[in-house]
């Protein structure tokens, strides 16, 4: 959790040193923001690290996900909702590189997601794979609470065209609630 006067502005080259401490809250104290307090991500632009012990997988996050964001690093679709807004937050990565430790998940596993307006944890609970063309039927982007989806290609160690993706799902632990209600 970030304390301080102001919220700290993430930009550019920046680097996320990892010394982040994780709080958990119950319902009742769930620490919250307001929107106002945060700098939007732009599109191509890192606004978060991930990190899910091992695994392999502990990176930066950008905003959006076209071919130039994911050669950089995983990229959260921009339709998708932030961490803490109160919906699903989908972030995918090429197979190659940021994600291939997705293949050493388990579920029960815990993933630490930084943000600069709050760190976010969440516990996956479920993965599968499916056809490229099914993997709209795995997530809601519309869900009414907070969750966090990755995905990537499969199968990991083919050479060729991957059909499949492979998700993992995971529910909200803790981080602050977003307010988005007029000051």
């Amino acid at each position: 959790m970030f304390v301080g006067d102001s919220v700290p502005n993430f930009t550019g080259d920046q680097v996320f040193d990892n010394k982040i401490e994780f709080v958990d809250w119950n319902a009742e104290q769930r620490p919250k923001i307001h929107v106002s307090e945060i700098t939007m991500p732009k599109i191509g632009e890192k606004y978060a690290h991930i990190t899910i012990p091992n695994t392999g997988v502990d990176c930066d996050v950008y905003y959006g996900d076209n071919k130039k964001i994911l050669k950089k690093g995983p990229g959260q679709y921009n339709l998708s909702k932030l961490p803490g807004f109160g919906s699903t937050t989908l972030v995918a990565a090429h197979v190659t590189t940021h994600f291939n430790g997705l293949q050493n998940v388990k579920i029960g596993d815990t993933i630490y997601y930084a943000t600069s307006w709050g760190a976010y944890e969440y516990k996956v609970t479920d993965i599968q794979i499916v056809k490229a063309k099914d993997a709209e039927k795995l997530f809601d982007l519309r869900a009414d609470k907070d969750n966090l989806v990755l995905y990537t290609c499969y199968p990991f160690h083919a050479v060729a065209f991957r059909s499949e993706r492979y998700f993992v799902m995971a529910d909200y632990v803790s981080g602050p609630k977003v307010d988005v209600r007029a000051k």
